[in-house]
């Protein structure tokens, strides 16, 4: 039996299909919730062996839908279990930024703009059709995405789908034009972006360990949604955090990744591949833009395919473990470690 996994929410859909034979996820979607469910890929897996998980905030005016497109589907209602290492999560998506699920107007494919104040505001989406820069779909305003990929922290292969080649050039020029209003260069205003979301999160971290009367040296950062990694390890050193844990799937949500997690315990057949050389989770070298002290300095990146590192494998950084849909960032000085549940911890304190 397949079981898809679906995550309502207010402006996409998340989807996943689960293979219990082999133990794990054999695809993933992310989709606009206009039209849903219309817009769901077609999944050629007979309905009578399916079982439907849905979870999100826009389930009960789905869930006629989806009766209707599943019907001889098992369709059951997900609750949110409790975690075996309670921490904070930290979820960065397209559009909203939750911090244990207190929500600020950030998200990776928003407009990013110059505010007469001298910080930086982020705006309206940029736009079904358009979205980021580097995309290459037509969008021409920055976003945080074209950070990340003009200091080289994306992965510029197959990060949308297969097959699809992220724009640098793209990037580059829309946030010179933002540059050009600051009188910086783009490198330099990326950076500041950056640091002022990193600053701003960091309080909202330290804010919720004052409220909650947590100690940040026995609480894990959970990084969650396909921006919330990259960000992860330095914002958990900024706030003095034990370390970070991220799922086996960021992009599909917490409640998903625990579900998924039961299925891939009591899997038919758990795929076995221990031992396997991390050489082998290698894609490429290249080189990456960082701030050290007041400098940016260019330094060699090692890229690796997360689906290919095998539970006990360590890499170090500076690195970065990619997978579709997502992108975990390793700064200088840290590792991490891949769980036997897939899950990769990042030490910190």
């Amino acid at each position: 039996m397949s079981v898809i996994a679906i995550d309502v929410g207010d402006k996409t859909v998340k989807l996943c299909v689960f293979d219990r034979r082999e133990g794990k996820v054999t695809r993933q979607f992310r989709l606009r919730v206009t039209g849903f469910p219309c817009n769901l890929p077609i999944i050629d897996i007979p309905t009578e062996e399916i079982q439907v998980v849905v979870y999100g905030t826009g389930l009960k005016n789905a869930e006629s839908e989806l009766r209707l497109l599943f019907p001889h589907a098992e369709l059951i209602e997900a609750k949110e279990g409790k975690m075996d290492n309670p921490g904070i999560t930290l979820d960065i998506g397209a559009h909203k930024t939750s911090v244990q699920r207190r929500y600020l107007p950030i998200g990776g494919e928003d407009i990013i703009s110059a505010s007469p104040a001298g910080s930086f505001h982020f705006g309206v989406e940029a736009g079904e059709a358009l979205g980021p820069a580097c995309y290459g779909f037509g969008g021409v305003s920055p976003t945080l995405m074209d950070v990340h990929m003009l200091l080289g922290k994306l992965y510029p292969y197959d990060f949308l789908e297969y097959n699809h080649i992220l724009e640098l050039k793209q990037s580059y020029h829309v946030l010179l034009a933002l540059a050009q209003e600051k009188g910086a260069n783009p490198y330099l205003i990326a950076q500041q972006v950056l640091e002022q979301i990193n600053c701003t999160l960091t309080r909202e971290i330290k804010f919720i360990l004052k409220e909650r009367n947590k100690k940040a040296r026995d609480t894990n950062l959970i990084a969650l949604g396909g921006v919330g990694p990259l960000h992860a390890v330095e914002l958990a050193k900024s706030a003095g955090l034990a370390g970070v844990i991220i799922p086996p799937y960021p992009e599909l949500g917490l409640e998903t990744n625990q579900y998924l997690a039961k299925l891939m315990e009591n899997s038919e057949e758990q795929v076995q591949d221990w031992y396997r050389p991390t050489s082998l989770a290698l894609l490429k070298r290249l080189e990456g833009l960082f701030n050290f002290g007041e400098k940016l300095e260019h330094v060699e990146l090692s890229f690796y395919r997360r689906d290919k590192l095998f539970p006990h494998a360590i890499v170090y950084g500076p690195c970065i473990i990619t997978q579709l849909g997502s992108t975990l960032f390793i700064p200088p000085y840290f590792q991490a470690i891949v769980g036997e549940d897939r899950s990769i911890t990042i030490p910190i304190s």
